[in-house]
């Protein structure tokens, strides 16, 4: 069995390490300041399909869904880079830190109109005009040509 590295004895599931980790829920309470209930714990499918279908406006006016997507790639993405190229978590990475991003991530066209024209500034003018088109971010890691590896995509 896999061990999360953060929370001793708890098994490394894909669930823990987007939720229950002790890493992830700091990272989700000073990020979206979204803080978890005493709940029944939910299956990851159920999880993941209720906050992906919640498009209330949050932070910025950015859809739920899209901070919770764009949270969960991030720790994803901090659990891959810890593992495969022994980098440490960050604890302070926050949201508002990486907003500029977010343009990179989703089309603003689906956004409300102030954050679309905030947008563009966050991307140095750059505008992602995606009508019409599909875009798949990916990313990947794998530690060695024959190790383990991982990797996970975003498509609109």
């Amino acid at each position: 069995e896999n061990f999360c590295p953060h929370c001793p004895f708890e098994t490394e599931t894909v669930l823990h390490v987007l939720r229950d980790c002790t890493k992830a829920k700091t990272i989700w309470r000073e990020s979206t300041h979204f803080t978890f209930t005493q709940q029944p714990p939910e299956d990851i499918l159920t999880w993941l399909k209720t906050n992906c279908l919640n498009q209330t406006a949050h932070t910025k006016k950015i859809p739920w869904n899209t901070l919770f997507t764009f949270t969960c790639w991030h720790l994803w993405l901090q659990r891959n880079n810890h593992i495969y190229k022994r980098k440490k978590m960050s604890e302070n990475w926050t949201l508002p830190q990486s907003l500029p991003k977010l343009p990179n991530t989703i089309s603003y066209h689906h956004l409300p109109q102030q954050f679309a024209n905030d947008a563009s500034k966050w991307s140095n003018g750059n505008r992602y005009t995606l009508d019409g088109w599909i875009k798949l971010d990916t990313d990947g890691s794998s530690k060695g040509n024959s190790g383990p590896g991982g990797t996970g995509g975003w498509m609109e």
